[in-house]
């Protein structure tokens, strides 16, 4: 799919508020850099749509999903593209190495080589790059432990106390995530899905009222007015591509391997190996993800990870 095309269909920008702390996995180099990857909001949005009686119609749908990602107030964090990371590998008082998630005003700074380092703070508790201005406001969330044990029934007594890790948005912090489709009829179907998770939550600890959100926000439009909103940095002409969601890159991808920056990650019970968020690739067209089913014990979820339009450094 050319730039031109595949900028101009129909997208879905998704804002969501959490009301309780969500428990998605933890960060770390084995794990997505996303809040929820894009393959388990995919499985996710499988289900609601089986539910909601369209799963006939999600399989045809075809469309590419950004990974839930962390935003506060009007600011969208991303992953720094990988590309970045290895351009100012160099910088003195940051580092990038350390850094989850940046502003989309920062990464378009990062790869036009704007970025000016003084301008910026890391904020520890979440790993997201923040305005100087904003040092000790805090960032989009913090991370929480929480212990549940288990209880037995004759006695009272607890049997076994496991600890994990949640993420607590606070009140201005949120979520988002960008959805592309081929028609309007799928952005419908998409919101009706996201509404019906929101009330029933997303991630571990559902039962227990985790992973809950206010009704979400949404705006449609054509990708490209979407990004313009996001302040993604979109340039006429592009070889670049860069993943915003976990990606399988299908059959009719055409993908310089020896260009770009990516890795990869294995997924649990996935038998695929994904493009972590974050990778640039190389190629003339926007490269392909493969689609699977999601949802259940199959641990096939790929959902064709949406990949943006990247201006690589000259």
């Amino acid at each position: 799919m050319s730039l031109a095309s595949s900028l101009d269909r129909p997208a879905l920008l998704v804002r969501l508020q959490p009301v309780t702390p969500w428990r998605c996995g933890e960060s770390g180099p084995d794990q997505p850099a996303s809040i929820v990857a894009s393959d388990s909001l995919f499985a996710a949005l499988s289900s609601a749509m089986a539910r909601l009686g369209w799963a006939d119609e999600w399989r045809q749908d075809r469309v590419r999903l950004a990974s839930l990602l962390p935003a506060h107030n009007d600011v969208h964090f991303v992953p720094i593209p990988m590309e970045s990371r290895e351009e100012y590998r160099g910088l003195k008082r940051l580092r990038l190495g350390a850094a989850r998630f940046a502003p989309v005003q920062a990464v378009a700074q990062l790869g036009s080589k704007s970025f000016d380092e003084s301008r910026w703070i890391l904020d520890l508790a979440s790993g997201s790059l923040l305005p100087a201005d904003r040092a000790g406001a805090g960032g989009p969330f913090r991370v929480l432990e929480r212990r549940r044990s288990g209880v037995d029934r004759f006695d009272g007594t607890a049997v076994e106390t496991r600890s994990a890790l949640g993420y607590d948005f606070g009140g201005s912090g949120g979520l988002w995530t960008l959805a592309a489709a081929d028609d309007e009829t799928a952005i419908g179907r998409l919101k009706a899905a996201f509404r019906l998770l929101a009330d029933d939550g997303i991630g571990g600890w559902r039962a227990a009222g985790w992973g809950r959100s206010r009704r979400p926000r949404f705006r449609e439009g054509m990708l490209s007015h979407l990004l313009q909103q996001v302040q993604w940095p979109v340039t006429e002409e592009t070889g670049h591509w860069c993943a915003l969601g976990l990606l399988v890159p299908g059959e009719d991808s055409v993908i310089d391997w020896q260009a770009g920056a990516y890795s990869t990650i294995r997924r649990m019970s996935a038998t695929q190996i994904y493009l972590r968020e974050g990778s640039i690739l190389a190629s003339a067209a926007e490269p392909a993800g493969r689609y699977a089913p999601g949802g259940g014990k199959l641990g096939l979820r790929f959902g064709g990870g949406l990949t943006l339009p990247w201006s690589a450094p000259q």
